[in-house]
Parts: structure tokens; C-alpha cells; sequence
């Protein structure tokens, strides 16, 4: 069966298409954005959830039974309703339906304190960050500490980030 793989940014899709070229060149991988459409024997498909959540149009075009796993990059905004109406689409949460559901993250607890368990039954593989600067998939963290008149005492925090508008204004 053919691979769906789900991501909001349009660098997520291309990255995605370019590690599956890296590993076999042979494989047809197409991307579903916008202008892109993802021919019908492409094995594995690239889409952008805003394209396939925007009306139902081009969702409607992927069949469900021609897929077997649906990966999902950044997996913590699969919470959002764009993304549930896909994995509706796929009856993902149907008892009986032979489709997985596959999620990567890099940021498992979201601001907003909504689960990701409403979504993913569970934790299968998890690395500690610690391990992952050591193992050189991510950089060495390093922190500068600004020294400053201003009071960010009004500045609202919206899921854990100042809010820009706000921020910016100060």
C-alpha cells in the first residue's frame, strides 16, 4: 500500500521528499500542495495538511483503503481539528481499520497543556535531548542573558511564548 506523510510547512514537505530520495532514488514520492497534486501510483504521498484541510476537495481525491500509514511530521499540532478531519477521513480511530497512525515530534508537551494522547495511544521511542546533542542530531544549547531597562511585566504569554504583537511594542 502506499505511505502518507502529513506536515504543515511547505520546508517539512520538501525536507521529507529529499530523505526519501536519499534513501532509494528509485521510489516515486510526490508531493499534495497547493499546485502539486500527488499522482495515483506515487508510493509514498507529501502533503500539506492545510491543502487537504481547506475544503475537503483534494482529501476527498486520496482513498483511504490505498494507504496503510500515515505519518505525521511535528506530530504535537495533530491535536488541531485540520488534522483530525484527515484522520477522520482515514477512519484512523476506528476500531478494525488496518491504517497506523505514526507520529514524530521534537516538542511532545504543547503550551497549551493539550494532550497528544488524544490523538496517540502512546509513547513508543523516545530520546533524551542530552543524547540527541551528543548523538549531533541537535546543536549544543547555549543561553545569553541581556541585560535591559525594559519591564516585560504587560507583555501577555499565549502557550508559553510573549505574545509577538505585544513583545514587539515594548
Amino acid at each position: 500500500k502506499r505511505l502518507l506523510v502529513l506536515a504543515h510547512r511547505e520546508e517539512l514537505l520538501l525536507q521529507a521528499r529529499d530523505k526519501f530520495h536519499l534513501i532509494n532514488p528509485e521510489l516515486k514520492v510526490e508531493i499534495e500542495q497547493a499546485g502539486a497534486r500527488a499522482s495515483t501510483d506515487a508510493k509514498v504521498v507529501i502533503a500539506s495538511v492545510p491543502t487537504l484541510a481547506r475544503n475537503g476537495t483534494r482529501l476527498s481525491q486520496l482513498q483511504p483503503e490505498e494507504f496503510s500509514i500515515i505519518v505525521v511530521d511535528e506530530a504535537h499540532h495533530a491535536v488541531a481539528p485540520s488534522y483530525r478531519r484527515i484522520f477522520d477521513h482515514f477512519s484512523l480511530f476506528e476500531r478494525n481499520v488496518p491504517r497506523y497512525l505514526i507520529g514524530f515530534t521534537a516538542t511532545p508537551r504543547r503550551g497549551d497543556k493539550q494532550g497528544l494522547g488524544e490523538v496517540f495511544e502512546e509513547v513508543c521511542y523516545a530520546r533524551d535531548m542530552r543524547e540527541m546533542i551528543a548523538g549531533h542530531y541537535l546543536c549544543p544549547i547555549s543561553g545569553w542573558r541581556v541585560d535591559t531597562d525594559l519591564s516585560l511585566d504587560d507583555v501577555k504569554v499565549r502557550h508559553g511564548d510573549f505574545v509577538e504583537s505585544q513583545l514587539a511594542r515594548v
